[in-house]
């Protein structure tokens, strides 16, 4: 499939015909699996945050696109040459199908379900303490598992987290904003989708 790893890491041929030995034709399928559980994984992680970390998202599906091509070409040149069977199938199949899982993950909202779930209790515990007030909290770090970089409170009792370097396509910034009693004001930001709770992902208007 792939003959630069042979080279790269020197790996010897066994068959005398200038073919792979069993080593040689292993190491080229760990590096695209390894490869390929790296950029979802990006994805996955980009995905969990409220508005998307839009750097990690693009990154992930430039690797991924690579993968695709990588397998494109490899498969062509194997059906070439005759169709695989049973694990020499199965094997082509391994990366399509955790691509389609992280999809359909990152489509059902499950990555930032998740992240949010597991920090909505650190979350309300900083929302409602009494030393936040009505002015601006910075360089707090992580609440949970939300990497928060400032955290306020706004006229409606709306408290808004931003999260650290978190942007949404315009570029303005993202984050949480909790309202237990009604829908955050509109006028310093946007609402978007409801978490429960009490809870909203959050874009500020610029």
């Amino acid at each position: 499939m792939v003959w630069v790893p042979w080279v790269v890491f020197g790996l010897k041929t066994t068959d005398g015909r200038g073919r792979p030995g069993r080593i040689g034709r292993l190491v080229p399928w760990l590096a695209l699996y390894v490869f390929s559980a790296l950029s979802i994984g990006l994805g996955l992680y980009g995905t969990s945050l409220p508005g998307w970390d839009l750097l990690l998202v693009l990154e992930a599906a430039a690797m991924s696109l690579a993968v695709g091509l990588i397998l494109a070409v490899g498969f062509t040149r194997v059906v070439g040459q005759g169709e695989p069977t049973g694990l020499g199938m199965a094997k082509w199949l391994v990366v399509p199908a955790m691509i389609v899982s992280s999809l359909a993950l990152i489509a059902l909202d499950v990555p930032m379900t998740v992240r949010f779930e597991m920090s909505r209790a650190a979350l309300e515990q900083s929302a409602t303490q009494s030393g936040l007030g009505d002015g601006s909290v910075s360089g707090l770090g992580w609440i949970g598992l939300e990497p928060i970089d400032s955290i306020w409170r706004e006229a409606d009792g709306t408290v808004v987290f931003v999260v650290s370097q978190e942007q949404d396509f315009l570029g303005d910034p993202c984050g949480l904003a909790y309202n237990p009693d009604a829908r955050p004001d509109q006028t310093e930001g946007h609402a978007g989708r409801e978490l429960g709770h009490g809870w909203w992902t959050w874009c500020e208007r610029m």
